[in-house]
């Protein structure tokens, strides 16, 4: 191989893409202190060239040659005279270092699997259960080198409230290598579609009969131009041991910037093209949800029943499945499958970290609001506190 390409070759192998992230460090030091076979702090030597150095570090291995001396008189016991040639992470280009952050990362959560076998099982459950839905797909050999793409490291979010799944990976389009620039930071946002929660709260609080559900899953039933796919891909394997596969991401995918607007910019689409057969869905779909979360109701249970039954209908024709209802009628209740309701009497009618600033929940056997009360105890250093800010 051709010195001049080696750093190309060698960086798209996923294996040694995982040795430049400990290479890295290795190089980091040797620049901070500088190398010299007497001052090495290495205990093992190169099983390439038995040398005193790191395997990592042999020329034949990765990326460039490193001059060592190998005269009679040296007794190979220095480097050369020449200064030792180090390629450090600022001269590959911003793909490459994507690349290698987002292998860092994986092997971060790797050494979590190995002191909680339970969270690595629960994590590639997710993983195993993303792809088997075709949300996502293998990238081909030939595919790696013929797209430009864009690498998301992922981490897990464990909700253990949740009532469906307690555990959730997240890609980080936000991840910034260190001379590069997010996903999120080029991507478009979007104007803001969903309306301020408080309106859509006092709305639905003045029908008779309430009814609450959310759609399963709703990025995900939205699919990405496969000319945009690529800008989606991860690194993952089962095991420490296993070797390293790219993967790409077919759908909205929950972490990046522009999620939000795609996601609510789709449902009402749907809505547009289905108001001519459902014209009675079209203002509740543009008006009662917030995101994937539908607040709505009725007058009387007649009417309810029939709004939950086109809502799901209207719904079903973009791949949307409606689940997590709830109502405080028990009629209604009654007609609804078991696996498409709530367990639980208390909902909260908040959405992510918004249930800790408003505090609300909904009871819907009493139809009352349950209203948490966050006030902290006034204690002797509130007291000091407020003699503070006095003149």
């Amino acid at each position: 191989m051709d010195d001049k390409n080696a750093t190309t070759v060698v960086f798209f192998d996923m294996t040694r893409a995982f040795d430049l992230v400990s290479h890295n460090r290795l190089l980091e030091k040797l620049e901070k202190y500088g190398h010299s076979i007497r001052n090495c702090r290495q205990r093992t030597t190169c099983r390439t060239c038995n040398y005193k150095h790191h395997t990592l570090l042999h020329n034949e291995n990765l990326i460039t040659k490193t001059a060592i001396a190998d005269s009679p008189d040296s007794d190979k016991e220095s480097c050369s005279s020449e200064p030792v040639q180090i390629t450090s992470m600022k001269v590959f280009s911003p793909e490459k270092q994507v690349l290698l952050a987002t292998a860092q990362r994986l092997l971060q959560m790797e050494k979590r699997f190995i002191r909680k076998p339970e969270f690595q099982r629960k994590y590639t459950d997710f993983i195993d259960e993303y792809q088997n839905l075709d949300h996502m797909e293998d990238v081909s050999s030939q595919e790696k080198i013929t797209h430009k793409p864009y690498y998301l490291p992922h981490h897990a979010v464990v909700n253990e409230s949740s009532l469906t799944t307690k555990l959730r990976v997240v890609f980080d389009g936000s991840a910034k290598p260190e001379h590069g620039t997010a996903l999120n930071d080029e991507l478009l946002i979007g104007p803001a579609l969903q309306q301020d929660l408080r309106d859509l709260i006092l709305r639905w609080r003045t029908h008779k009969i309430c009814l609450i559900a959310d759609i399963k899953q709703m990025y995900r039933q939205i699919l990405i131009s496969n000319n945009d796919v690529d800008y989606q891909r991860i690194l993952w394997r089962r095991f420490p041991l296993e070797d390293v596969t790219e993967k790409r991401l077919l759908t909205v995918t929950y972490g990046t910037s522009c999620a939000p607007f795609l996601a609510i910019r789709t449902l009402k689409q749907l809505a547009l093209d289905e108001k001519s057969v459902y014209p009675d869905c079209f203002d509740i779909i543009n008006n009662d949800f917030y995101m994937d979360d539908l607040l709505t109701g009725a007058n009387d249970e007649e009417t309810a029943v029939y709004l939950l039954s086109r809502i799901t209908e209207v719904l079903a024709k973009g791949q949307f499945l409606m689940h997590k209802w709830a109502s405080n009628s028990s009629m209604i209740l009654a007609q609804i499958p078991d696996k498409d309701k709530v367990a639980n009497e208390c909902i909260d009618i908040t959405i992510e970290n918004t249930i800790e600033a408003l505090g609300i929940k909904w009871n819907s056997r009493l139809d009352v609001f349950d209203v948490t009360d966050t006030v902290k105890p006034f204690t002797k250093c509130c007291l000091i506190s407020l003699e503070s800010l006095t003149p």
